[in-house]
């Protein structure tokens, strides 16, 4: 409703300032009327365009939000990948908290995956 009456003002003063209709106050006439009504029509239309993009945008950004987090992350274990561990070590730095990772080398591993095939292996691994 905010942006319908501002858009509907905006319309008013241009018609009213630039002389495109006279206007007589207590009068008018089936052009005025018309204009009045094109202008709500306008901005209606606008204002509700205008919602639907606000709605889009906050939708998009949700959602690019959510794959930023998926890309970070590997889809067995949960834990952060590369691209995760990045992101997250740069934001601690930036912020000054302490930050540390954990490698771990799981020595035959590669040997559990080709005995027993690679669902063993993602079970050793969760």
């Amino acid at each position: 409703a905010g942006v319908l009456l501002l858009l509907l003002g905006i319309c008013a003063i241009i018609v009213a300032s630039w002389g495109w209709v006279a206007w007589t106050p207590g009068q008018m006439d089936a052009t005025q009327a018309a204009l009045v009504a094109e202008s709500l029509i306008f901005a209606a239309a606008m204002a509700s365009r205008l919602r639907m993009l606000r709605m889009s945008e906050q939708a998009l950004g949700r959602r690019t939000r959510e794959l930023v987090e998926v890309l970070g992350t590997d889809a067995l274990t949960g834990a952060a990948n590369r691209a995760g561990l990045g992101r997250r070590a740069g934001a601690a730095l930036e912020a000054g908290e302490p930050f540390a990772l954990m490698l771990l080398d799981l020595d035959g591993f590669k040997a559990v995956n080709d005995t027993h095939g690679h669902a063993a292996g993602d079970a050793v691994l969760v």
